[in-house]
């Protein structure tokens, strides 16, 4: 592999380019306080905002604001490598009691934008000094039916850290301590929610039932946790949602989105009517695996000769599949493993699946990862690092105010990138059970993608419906949630029932709310 240096799953990403230490993010905390504080006392009234003013005005807060997510980026990805570390603990406590303070004194700007007329907002947007921020000024404005008076807003920014902040963190930590012990196929162990989750990809049927009864036992055994932690962010959603004049639950997702709610109404509606795909799907995975109906514990199972795939294999397939696409793509993902900036090995503490962060424009994004040796390590990875590409072209070529996609568009390239990274491996594949194991997993993924992220998504729009009806979000009502989803979409086509308590370790409804359907879309 020419285009990277020989990477190590034992490498861990390097997070001095962000912060130098915990203690330079803490330093930086004082000095953002102070710099927010001072933006907001020089902030003109809206009758003086003018051209190269306004521009200026802009600029500030565009670097006020990219400093403040570097903060709360950096906590994250310090709790996401070892939530156990008590650094990490304190430093994301920390940030979470100061960070609402410092969004304050800039939220002090929207204030007095939403309170210009909608005619001298036009004006405004249209000078030519602040082409860059246009879209940022225009669509700010559709917040202003909900946004509240400066004083409530404090009040509501000030109780965040402690309120929905505390429950999403102690939910993480929580989580990402899980281990559960069993034999996937190299002695009993413990094992992680991620090595857990990928033994259900494994080629050996009794790994996929020992997978499977540990994915129940771990998630049954999270769930009273779990339903707590959702049970109290859902209500204090709510409860804000009521003070700001949000008519549904799914509104400010929506809005933050761009898109108008029926959109994503029909879009679900369209997946939930086309479901015998999926079924479709099963059927003929059940006559391939050799079975009448397909097995629970194999509804996930891989078809021909899936691969076994070392770590430095997957990152080369996966770096020459960008290089495929232009020299800049494949540059730019194989600079995410020579700078430092992805964490690949799977370990307790660490957080389960994948993700990837992005910053800013002068530092790139971070890639967390858990390598499990299997052929599908190349379509996950390529996932992360097709929003890895995506976003550090954004964030570099556009004001930070702006660079940003909406979510409703954030999963397309990733999902393109797999796509991409699998067609160019069956263009030099001629094994048939390996062409047979790529075209299975591409579809699988497509599968997972559309299917089961809209039913998971009606099933967390349940969640708020049963809550705004004044009921516990318990753990019966929560698996009977996604049991009801679940069989919407699988009919007859499985035989058992699938891990329903498996919500429980899904990160998307409590920490992101309403993200599942950018999947489908």
């Amino acid at each position: 592999m020419s285009t990277v240096t020989a990477p190590r799953l034992d490498d861990r990403w390097d997070l001095t380019p962000v912060f130098a230490s915990d203690e330079a993010a803490v330093a930086e905390l004082d000095v953002l306080a102070a710099d927010a504080g001072a933006f907001a006392r020089a902030l003109p009234p809206p009758s003086q905002m003018h051209g190269r003013a306004l521009a200026d005005l802009l600029e500030a807060l565009g670097g006020l604001q990219n400093r403040a997510k570097r903060l709360s980026t950096y906590a994250e990805l310090r709790s996401a490598e070892d939530a156990s570390d008590p650094a990490a603990q304190d430093l994301g406590t920390l940030v979470a009691q100061r960070m609402p303070a410092i969004q304050d004194a800039l939220r002090g700007f929207q204030l007095a934008w939403l309170d210009l007329t909608d005619h001298r907002a036009s004006q405004l947007a249209e000078l030519p000094e602040v082409a860059g921020d246009r879209h940022f000024l225009i669509a700010s404005r559709r917040f202003a039916a909900h946004t509240l008076s400066a004083a409530e807003e404090r009040a509501l920014s000030a109780r965040s850290g402690a309120a929905e902040q505390s429950w999403i963190r102690l939910w993480s930590e929580q989580s990402s301590a899980l281990t559960v012990t069993c034999d996937l196929g190299d002695g009993p162990a413990a094992q992680t929610t991620s090595e857990v989750m990928f033994a259900s990809w494994d080629g050996r049927p009794e790994v996929r039932r020992t997978a499977h009864a540990a994915l129940r036992e771990m998630s049954d055994g999270f769930a009273p946790t779990s339903s707590h932690c959702l049970d109290a962010v859902v209500g204090d959603r709510l409860a804000v949602d009521a003070l700001r004049g949000y008519g549904r639950a799914t509104r400010s997702t929506d809005l933050a989105n761009e898109l108008r709610s029926e959109m994503v109404d029909a879009m679900l509606e369209a997946v939930a009517e086309r479901t015998s795909i999926w079924r479709r799907w099963n059927a003929i995975k059940a006559g391939l695996l050799g079975f009448d109906r397909l097995p629970i514990e194999d509804r996930v199972a891989p078809l021909g000769a899936m691969a076994s795939m070392s770590y430095p294999e997957v990152v080369e397939q996966v770096v020459a599949s960008f290089a495929g696409l232009s020299d800049e793509a494949g540059r730019t993902v194989a600079g995410f493993f020579q700078d430092g900036r992805v964490d690949a090995a799977p370990r307790t503490g660490k957080m389960g699946g994948a993700f990837c962060a992005e910053l800013d424009g002068a530092c790139g994004p971070y890639l967390l990862l858990n390598h499990s040796g299997r052929q599908m390590d190349a379509q996950v990875m390529a996932h992360e690092a097709g929003h890895g590409l995506h976003l550090a072209r954004c964030l570099a070529a556009q004001s930070p105010l702006v660079g940003l996609p909406s979510f409703a568009l954030i999963e397309i390239p990733s999902t393109f990138a797999e796509l991409w990274l699998v067609q160019g491996l069956l263009e030099h594949e001629t094994d048939p059970g390996r062409r047979l194991a790529l075209q299975a997993g591409a579809v699988e993924t497509a599968i997972g993608n559309v299917f089961e992220t809209a039913v998971s998504a009606q099933a967390e729009r349940g969640c708020y419906r049963l809550k705004a009806e004044g009921l516990t979000l318990s753990v019966e009502r929560l698996n009977e949630l996604w049991r009801e989803q679940f069989r919407a979409g699988l009919g007859d086509s499985v035989e058992g029932e699938e891990v329903v308590s498996r919500w429980s370790l899904m990160p998307h409804a409590i920490v992101y709310r309403f993200y599942l359907y950018n999947y489908s879309f």
